[in-house]
């Protein structure tokens, strides 16, 4: 909704014009799951809004408020409502933070507290995943609730015939104090595999994000023709650790859409989205690196229905207890209603299932039912 704080019956008397507006749009998402896992004591690891157990998973209520003055101020904030199994409700701030978009030279810049601008999915809410749960190597590498940090960053859009941006951010990593159910083994944030030798091996909290972090990502959007985008990107971040050491993470990423309509909104599409990244640990106790990937097609017969299959795999790291994992998972998508980009009130539905293999756990299977609404912008 618009409301215009800024017209005045003076200025109005004197036909002087308004040269910008209050823009409010406030927003709300759900998402929750109901579904079986043969994971019954929550041994894999998981993201913080992936569903873990049988039965209902209440994944996130995320509460947010967009606002716009004219043409370079922007801000929002996004607080995430969740139920934890075996923690109740609680509730997090995700994102916080105020743009001055559109300046001299092509640039943007944000301050506050956000999610860094690495690889294709840490910048994307619950509610604008493709799947039920989050990608493995995110989980792993960048931890269980995403990258975020209190801080700013500067991005340069440059004035070349490809759609470029280069995004440069420095802040202190936000971290997280509430536990993920299924996650009694330890307390580490940045990884999620069951640990069951703590006493050879009590790493977790030394790869846990903690102190200030910088990172960088460019990326490349460009057309064959209007029907055919590609986009490359390269990420990389490097931050502290909860104790003495760093970690040094590089990302790749290529996506590849067609759109039966071009540049038009609507009919059928199909995208492929590839990503890899690869850590470089060095804390007190070792130095390890670690390789992850994965890959997603995802086809939208039409405006309501989308089939996607996704495969993941991370390389795993032994001697500290970090196990190799396969995941394989089709999914199926279905929404009524008008999307949030467009405002007003949408319902979805998602049927998934996981196959996992784990070096330590073997298969794992699961099936979800996922389903949720979108409200506002």
């Amino acid at each position: 909704m618009k409301t215009k704080h800024f017209v005045l019956a003076t200025l109005a008397c004197l036909q002087v014009p308004v040269v910008a507006e209050l823009e409010i749009n406030p927003f709300v998402h759900f998402r929750a799951a109901v579904g079986a896992t043969s994971d019954n004591h929550g041994e894999m690891g998981y993201a913080g809004h992936d569903p873990k157990v049988d039965g209902g998973n209440w994944q996130g209520l995320e509460l947010g408020l967009g606002l716009s003055y004219g043409e370079h101020l922007e801000a929002i904030g996004v607080y995430n409502v969740f139920w934890e199994d075996g923690e109740g409700i609680q509730g997090e701030l995700e994102e916080a933070y105020a743009t001055l978009k559109e300046l001299p030279g092509g640039f943007e810049v944000r301050g506050g507290r956000m999610f860094t601008r690495f690889g294709t999915q840490n910048s994307v809410h619950l509610h604008g995943w493709d799947f039920v749960n989050a990608n493995l190597a995110n989980t792993r590498f960048l931890g269980d609730d995403g990258f975020s940090i209190d801080g700013g960053d500067i991005t340069w859009y440059t004035p070349t015939r490809f759609e470029d941006s280069l995004t440069i951010s420095y802040g202190r990593t936000v971290t997280h104090d509430h536990d993920h159910g299924g996650h009694d083994d330890h307390d580490d944030h940045d990884d999620h595999d069951d640990h069951d030798d703590h006493d050879d091996h009590d790493d977790h909290d030394e790869i846990e994000w903690d102190g200030q972090s910088f990172s960088a990502r460019y990326q490349a959007q460009f057309y064959n023709t209007d029907f055919h985008q590609f986009l490359v990107g390269a990420s990389y971040l490097r931050g502290d650790l909860a104790e003495d050491g760093q970690t040094s993470i590089y990302g790749g990423d290529f996506t590849y859409s067609w759109r039966a309509n071009g540049l038009e909104s609507g009919g059928k599409q199909f995208r492929w989205r590839n990503e890899v990244m690869w850590r470089d640990v060095d804390s007190h106790d070792g130095q390890f690196t670690e390789f992850g990937m994965n890959t997603a097609a995802l086809y939208q017969f039409n405006d309501n229905m989308e089939v996607g299959l996704r495969y993941e795999y991370l390389q795993g790291v032994e001697e500290y207890d970090f196990d190799q994992r396969h995941r394989v998972s089709p999914v199926f998508t279905i929404r009524q209603g008008e999307s949030s980009s467009d405002g007003g009130m949408g319902f979805m539905a998602r049927i998934q299932y996981d196959y996992d293999n784990s070096s330590e756990h073997g298969d794992i299977h699961a099936a979800w039912l996922q389903f949720g609404f979108d409200w506002g912008k």
